[in-house]
């Protein structure tokens, strides 16, 4: 699994096995991230680091914010099948 940073240089890697899911990954491969700096130490977090679909996760998310990092993920889709529950309707407008 790779860091870039916006650009697109790589910041962090971490090589693992096929076998183990990517959300399992991501924090792992976060702390190898190391940032030179001209003066001090190398920077180790991520300002605001965008992923995909597949960590939007409540997990992954409470992780970052532990790291001291805001994450910028999209949510996940809704399948195409997808209804609302039947039911009392919300509303949203009260006008009355």
């Amino acid at each position: 699994m790779l860091v870039a940073d916006g650009d697109g240089m790589p910041i962090g890697l971490l090589v693992e096995s096929a076998q183990v899911a990517e959300v399992r990954l991501a924090e792992p491969t976060l702390a190898t991230v190391r940032v030179a700096r001209p003066r001090g130490r190398p920077r180790t977090r991520p300002g605001r680091p965008t992923c995909d679909r597949a960590y939007y996760s409540g997990a992954s998310r409470r992780r970052l914010r532990k790291r001291g990092s805001r994450a910028c993920i999209p949510a996940q889709r809704r399948p195409a099948h997808y209804r609302p529950k039947r039911g009392r309707p919300v509303v949203t407008d009260r006008t009355a």
